[in-house]
């Protein structure tokens, strides 16, 4: 009989492989000339995507299940590049693993000060448009090493 936590590993490992696709085909889409062999890189792409969706969701119940979710809007399991202006030449990247009405959760190697308000540009991999916010810094996390989860709320 499988316990919750070899449920939890086992669908960690599954979704931070898919999430190693989603980025692998997200890249080599961006470098293909040919369209036959586009559209295909383009095809695993969104299965990728929505292969990692489905680990998350899995990976969220298993740690919320006994939790009330209070979110007021549903998430979207959506990866994509986070670009944050502090006003310097290069905006800093990061990247976000779900997005919502309401805010986004990302992936950063840089840490943030819970109530710290960032201007955010948001281009999800399977959208083509950007979405531009200001967001409030809600938590964050270190998850390994120097990678930090990050929880924003839109403001």
């Amino acid at each position: 009989m499988f316990t919750r936590e070899d449920y939890q590993s086992y669908f960690s490992q599954i979704a931070k492989f898919e999430k190693a696709m989603v980025l692998s085909s997200h890249e080599i889409a961006g470098l293909v000339d040919d369209k036959y062999i586009k559209s295909s890189v383009d095809n695993i792409f969104h299965d990728e995507v929505r292969h990692y969706a489905y680990a998350r969701e899995v990976l969220d119940f298993l740690s919320n299940s006994e939790q009330i979710d209070r979110r007021q809007y549903k998430r979207e399991y959506s990866l994509g590049d986070v670009l944050i202006d502090f006003g310097k030449p290069v905006p800093y990247s990061a990247l976000c693993l779900d997005i919502s009405e309401g805010g986004i959760k990302m992936e950063s190697s840089r840490d943030f000060t819970k109530g710290q308000v960032l201007k955010l540009e948001i281009k999800l991999y399977e959208k083509k448009e950007i979405i531009r916010h200001s967001a409030r810094v809600v938590w964050s996390t270190r998850i390994e090493g120097e990678l930090f989860l990050v929880g924003l709320e839109f403001v």
